[in-house]
């Protein structure tokens, strides 16, 4: 990823592009509330209201609109695959080409929380990796400064206080309707109670009672992916790799590489290493472009 991210940087500065305002706007020492504000603003995003079930999509969309380039994969090769726990993403906080990368290796929620905490880094131009996001609430000394703040905007944007303090006061009495709240705003359960507690909605003890709760229908839930995954492999084909590749290399990135190949302004060769595909199959990634 730092390979293409060079590459469009240099043909981006090359090209006389204008460096992204947004990148480096603020510091760790600036409100995360009022950045996460701004990059709601700035994407266009209203978390109040999403347009489809499928939050992260609209979220990578809205970046990509803006000129972040989004990768999205959990597998350095086929034999290979990226362990979340050790490495969940990371920001290269460019002014012309920002990147942010999300290890896939999860469930959508915090893939999410991810993305926009690696937004975050790109607001305050810290380029770093993140493998402690969504951290617990003890220890919290352990961590460093600018990933506590990048949770802290990753958690106003996507749980603005005004959103959270609107819910009915029955949302935090069980798991279930925890876990309904959390899935309209795109959230895991487990961040949704991180950000009663707080917000001071609910107290302490309440809030150990119900991760409890929440922690048990999580490991059912993902005892259930685990069965609907074992029963996939079981059924001819799989993902599609041009779907894959797009993810991976990042759609934006993608179209940006096609379109220099297609204007004749790169080789062949370099095109195809960019992408990892082979040239006579650009025809097959460029019809996934347009799904």
């Amino acid at each position: 990823i730092q390979q293409k991210q060079a590459w469009i940087s240099d043909v981006n500065a090359d090209n006389n592009e204008d460096k992204l305002s947004f990148v480096g706007r603020f510091s760790v020492n600036d409100n995360p509330q009022i950045v996460a504000r701004d990059i709601l603003e700035t994407l266009k995003i209203n978390p109040a209201n999403y347009r489809t079930d499928n939050p992260i999509r609209e979220w990578i969309d809205a970046a990509e609109a803006n000129g972040i380039f989004v990768s999205r994969t959990s597998f350095i090769h086929s034999r290979l695959k990226l362990d979340s726990e050790e490495l969940q993403g990371f920001a290269i906080a460019d002014p012309y080409a920002p990147f942010v990368f999300v290890n896939s290796d999860d469930w959508n929620a915090p893939q999410l929380f991810t993305l926009v905490h690696e937004l975050a880094h790109i607001w305050i131009a810290e380029t770093g990796i993140s493998n402690e996001v969504e951290p617990e609430l003890k220890n919290k000394d352990k961590y460093h400064p600018v990933e506590l703040f990048c949770n802290e905007v990753a958690a106003n944007a996507l749980m603005p206080k005004g959103i959270v303090l609107s819910f009915d006061s029955k949302t935090y009495q069980n798991s279930k309707e925890i876990f309904k709240a959390a899935k309209q705003l795109g959230v895991s359960s487990f961040a949704l109670l991180v950000r009663a507690l707080n917000l001071q909605l609910i107290s302490a003890p309440v809030y150990n009672k119900l991760k409890k709760q929440v922690d048990i229908d999580f490991a059912a839930y993902l005892k259930r992916e685990a069965d609907k995954k074992a029963k996939q492999k079981d059924k001819p084909g799989g993902p599609n790799y041009f779907l894959l590749q797009l993810n991976r290399n990042s759609r934006l990135f993608t179209q940006n590489v096609l379109d220099a190949f297609r204007g004749g302004y790169i080789e062949p060769t370099l095109a195809s290493n960019l992408l990892n595909v082979q040239v006579n199959k650009f025809q097959k990634l460029e019809l996934q472009l347009i799904r």
